[in-house]
């Protein structure tokens, strides 16, 4: 029975998706906000993770706050995708707000992605934001595709109470 147990945990360990370390997730945003002109001690980063792309890998989702990355309409967010160097940007949006979170489509290979927009004189609401085969868009508010009421999706970074 023991052997059995230890097969099944090793078995689940080998399908299991790989999560991204959140540590390394957090040294590589505050390397690449510094390399912005910003101050990664003013900086809060909520981070989620997901595998988008099918690969059993989780993706990290960033959602930046602090004055030098918000703005009436929203803050930064970003997707980091894991490389055997550290990580790919292949979202970096503007005007965004939480929550933040994956639909059941996908585009190009890559789950769609659902933001939160608003203010800044814009009315307040869901959009997707769909894989173009290199990223992800970078302004909601532009390229962001409204999303229906009651729709359904997998919250990944939740609004702040």
């Amino acid at each position: 029975m023991r052997h059995m147990l230890a097969l099944v945990i090793a078995l689940l360990a080998l399908v299991a998706p790989a999560k991204a370390d959140e540590a390394m997730v957090r040294a590589f945003m505050e390397d690449w906000i510094e390399e912005q002109g910003g101050a990664a001690e003013e900086t809060d980063m909520a981070i989620g993770f997901v595998d988008l792309d099918y690969d059993r890998v989780d993706e990290a989702i960033v959602l930046l706050s602090g004055q030098y990355w918000c703005g009436s309409g929203g803050c930064d967010a970003l997707v980091l995708r894991s490389n055997a160097n550290g990580y790919d940007i292949i979202m970096e949006s503007s005007v965004t707000r939480a929550p933040i979170g994956v639909l059941g489509t996908s585009s190009n290979g890559f789950r769609d992605l659902f933001v939160q927009i608003g203010g800044g004189g814009l009315p307040a609401g869901p959009v997707a934001m769909r894989f173009d085969g290199a990223a992800y868009p970078s302004n909601p508010t532009a390229d962001g595709e409204d999303l229906p009421e009651g729709f359904k999706g997998k919250v990944v970074i939740p609004a702040a109470d």
